[in-house]
């Protein structure tokens, strides 16, 4: 009798919000959590936020193994030959896919549990739906046109929009957003490197369809989030807008 198909293992996305600069002491004590390697590399880090931010990107696995009932002593980071960080368990179906993302007051994590072979090829990114400050709207999409293809950049055209000025920026930002955080997921989903050409990868947003080197990509699944965040500052709170994307 033949064995029935291996069932798919969910994917789980996790985004954790930063409200508030950490004490001394809660960055210490959090610092004290980590293994050996993690810990040198945060303390390499020389701007505090971005310490931070990557802090809390290596407790999230901790804290998802101890939820799973899996000890600390019974489990360990190891790489693939892509250099991609997985978690290695003691049962073939413990094994934790995984990928960290963080943006401004953001942190987030995609992760399956299961057989290594299941859970390696999973990705996710963030980032804020905002300009950076200062750039100009047809500034910053010129300084990215390099890693779009020319479908991509008919998509950001906003002089093929209706509406104000304002309107049309906005729109064109957010697509532009869809399209970078599906392609920067796949790309960290593969383990590929710095450096890798963003223009390989097409999203062809209005048929929902990623093509790869021209063929279609077929034997994935991403999954588009937003998120409406209140951070807490000395003059009040603000609001920002997010995009996360993750795929297996």
């Amino acid at each position: 009798m033949s064995q029935p198909p291996e069932r798919e293992q969910p994917l789980y996305a996790w985004i954790i919000t930063i409200n508030r600069e950490p004490t001394d002491n809660e960055f210490a004590t959090c610092l004290r959590c980590l293994d050996d390697e993690s810990y040198t590399k945060i303390c390499n880090i020389e701007n505090r936020d971005d310490a931070w931010r990557s802090l809390l990107g290596r407790l999230i696995p901790c804290i998802v193994m101890k939820q799973r009932n899996v000890s600390r002593s019974a489990w360990s980071i190891k790489t693939t030959k892509a250099g991609k960080p997985y978690i290695d368990a003691p049962k073939e179906d413990k094994h934790l896919g995984y990928n960290i993302a963080h943006n401004g007051s953001l942190v987030a994590m995609a992760f399956s549990l299961g057989r290594k072979h299941k859970v390696w090829n999973i990705g996710v990114d963030v980032v804020k739906i905002a300009l950076p400050k200062g750039i100009p709207f047809n500034t910053y999409i010129d300084s990215l046109r390099h890693k779009l293809t020319t479908t991509e950049a008919s998509y950001l055209d906003t002089s093929q929009m209706s509406g104000s000025e304002e309107d049309r920026e906005k729109r064109a930002l957010n697509r532009l957003f869809v399209i970078w955080t599906i392609k920067e997921s796949y790309i960290k989903a593969l383990g590929q490197p710095p450096g890798f050409d963003f223009s390989r990868v097409e999203c062809r947003i209005p048929d929902e369809e990623i093509y790869v080197d021209g063929k279609r990509l077929t034997g994935w699944e991403f999954r588009l989030f937003k998120s409406n965040v209140g951070v807490l500052r000395s003059n009040g709170s603000v609001f920002r807008e997010y995009r996360s994307q993750a795929g297996p």
